[in-house]
């Protein structure tokens, strides 16, 4: 992919697993991020990069076709009849039901912040060691 690529351009309507994978500027590559939309027909799809949070957003930019057709690849059709097969008894649903709350489908689970995490630690650690000392006891 170029630096001028910009996304995909007639995609074809129906349930579309949209992925991308950030690289660093080392060239290491990140584990896929991904989300399903259903496309309509001739619908634009735009979103965005954003470096602090490190995932797409949505964007509020309105692009005209004419203006970025030369920055967008065509959907690769080769592919195409072998995803309907997967996705043709897949309803808007199911997809609903099976994705997770924030829609973004990751390779690798990302870690969160608990803040209660070093407490949870220090209650274990303090039932561990009561237990080890009555072991020691009896």
């Amino acid at each position: 992919i170029g630096p001028k690529f910009r996304g995909l351009k007639m995609i074809p309507p129906g349930l579309h697993f949209i992925f991308y994978s950030a690289v660093s500027k080392q060239g290491t590559v990140a584990p896929r991020t991904g989300f399903f939309h259903s496309f309509r027909e001739k619908e634009i799809l735009v979103k965005r990069y954003d470096t602090q949070q490190e995932t797409i957003v949505d964007s509020d930019t309105q692009y005209q076709p004419e203006h970025i057709d030369k920055m967008l690849a065509p959907y690769p059709y080769q592919h195409y009849q072998r995803w309907c097969s997967l996705t043709t008894h897949i309803t808007p649903t199911t997809v609903t039901r099976v994705q997770p709350q924030c829609t973004l489908i990751q390779a690798a689970t990302p870690l969160l912040t608990n803040p209660h995490a070093a407490q949870d630690v220090a209650r274990a650690t303090s039932v561990e060691d009561k237990l080890d000392a009555n072991f020691i006891q009896d």
